[in-house]
């Protein structure tokens, strides 16, 4: 992953990157006709605040929606849980109806565990739409 995208990344969930990283995410699905997007939910089992904004940028740039289909379970981060050399369980359930192909949404996929989890729970097939991907797992 490029220092570009690392940092802007990091900036996300500290506020400030969010308009930065919609206009680089939405520049990649600007021919999508009302594009549905679905929050990854974080550690906490929920979206983060920061992970909803994004979401609500991206559908007010597209003309899109926001659904907040997804719900995991509470968990230690994976990025902590690396660094502790410690596995993690990630479990995630929908909860909410979605249109087939909508996008489920992150700033980063490192290993692709989550986003892969977050698939496997939807009962539509739906996409990846994320501001890099840091590993070749996917």
């Amino acid at each position: 992953m490029s220092y570009r995208y690392r940092t802007l990344a990091h900036s996300i969930k500290e506020g400030i990157g969010v308009p930065s990283a919609a206009f680089l995410i939405w520049d990649r699905i600007r021919e999508e006709r009302s594009p549905v997007f679905i929050p990854m939910p974080s550690h906490t089992g929920k979206p983060s605040t920061w992970m909803l904004e994004l979401c609500w940028y991206l559908a007010r740039l597209s003309g899109g929606t926001v659904i907040d289909a997804l719900r995991g379970n509470r968990r230690m981060s994976l990025y902590l849980a690396k660094k502790q050399g410690k596995r993690v369980t990630v479990t995630m359930r929908q909860i909410l109806s979605v249109p087939a192909n909508a996008f489920i949404v992150d700033n980063v996929i490192a290993t692709g565990l989550t986003m892969r989890t977050a698939q496997t729970a939807m009962a539509v097939p739906t996409r990846p739409l994320a501001l890099t991907v840091a590993s070749r797992h996917l």
